[in-house]
């Protein structure tokens, strides 16, 4: 049996030898998949990377021969990772989660039936009691006047006579 071992043939009685590879699973995987693509501004960030280790990791050094930031260079670097070059590629900036909508269909409804009807009519004019079936939370996101200013109107100026400018139409002050 040793005989056979030592001249690479495999004799009838021994099960032939199985290869075992030093990958496991995950690194058979990723050794199979094409290499990832990277946009030009991706190279870009991986020519700076590159260049800041052969140079002396002098960062100053690297901005100033690339034409970037310290500010830009460091949050790339915060980002990179070198297992994944991909982590060079630009990241989406719309939120990961939007608002839900806390108003109903009818409430909508009402409320652009308003504005067509009273184009003018503002936010809080929309929303008060005399504006019609707007919602109670308002037209739009803000303040709206309490419940009690609401029914009351706005507070009178002075009327100011042409002739004496310094008198209001009550009398003088």
């Amino acid at each position: 049996m040793a005989q056979c071992i030592s001249l690479g043939v495999v004799c009838a009685a021994e099960a032939p030898m199985r290869l075992v590879s030093a990958l496991n699973r995950p690194a058979l995987r990723l050794a199979s998949q094409p290499p990832p693509t990277l946009s030009r501004q991706a190279k870009q960030r991986l020519k700076w990377f590159d260049w800041h280790a052969s140079h002396g990791r002098n960062v100053s050094l690297t901005c100033r021969y690339f034409g970037i930031s310290r500010q830009t260079f460091y949050r790339w670097q915060r980002r990179y990772n070198p297992q994944r070059i991909q982590t060079l590629e630009d990241r989406l900036s719309r939120p990961h989660q939007r608002r839900q909508p806390t108003w109903t269909l009818p409430q909508r409804q009402a409320v652009h039936a308003l504005r067509e009807q009273y184009p003018r009519w503002g936010k809080d004019k929309l929303s008060s009691p005399w504006g019609g079936s707007a919602p109670a939370s308002g037209a739009g996101s803000g303040r709206t006047r309490s419940a009690s200013r609401a029914t009351t109107p706005w507070p009178h100026r002075a009327t100011w006579s042409r002739s004496t400018p310094w008198t209001s139409a009550r009398g003088p002050a």
